[in-house]
């Protein structure tokens, strides 16, 4: 059975709670990063690898960026059938810096460019990311 636009809508949702999870600024949402993946799924990037949520916790736990960052995603594309899909998606990461001295606007940068391929199944709980992969296609210097 090819996915319905419903089942398409509901794992790109995914991908908009996990990014808008990690721009909270001072402390991220870990509970909404962690509801998105399934118990043992695979994360990995160029931070490394990392398992379960026990794993993704440890990841997102950690002190990523001093300033705002703000996560933008284009492109998506959910294919797939019945229980399973892949997601891909472009990624661009933009970070501002406070204010400084008089100052009154911040400095805003491109941090981060690159692609989300993520493998999604259907779980008693609904649709629910087992694997992201992120490849990075350049930062900031």
């Amino acid at each position: 059975m090819v996915l319905s636009a419903d089942d398409q809508l509901d794992i790109a949702s995914l991908l908009k709670r996990y990014v808008v999870a990690l721009d909270r600024f001072g402390e991220r949402d870990i509970a909404t990063i962690l509801s998105v993946f399934t118990e043992d799924a695979t994360f990995s990037g160029p931070s490394g690898v990392f398992v379960g949520h026990d794993g993704i916790r440890e990841w997102a736990s950690r002190n990523h960026a001093t300033n705002q960052i703000r996560h933008i995603v284009s492109n998506l594309d959910v294919e797939g059938s019945d229980d399973r899909a892949e997601l891909r998606a472009y990624f661009v990461v933009v970070g501002t810096e406070t204010a400084v001295g008089d100052a009154t606007v911040a400095t805003s940068y491109l941090h981060q460019v690159g692609t989300y391929r993520c493998d999604a199944k259907r779980t008693a709980a609904g649709w629910r990311l087992s694997s992201r992969h992120v490849q990075l296609d350049g930062t900031a210097t």
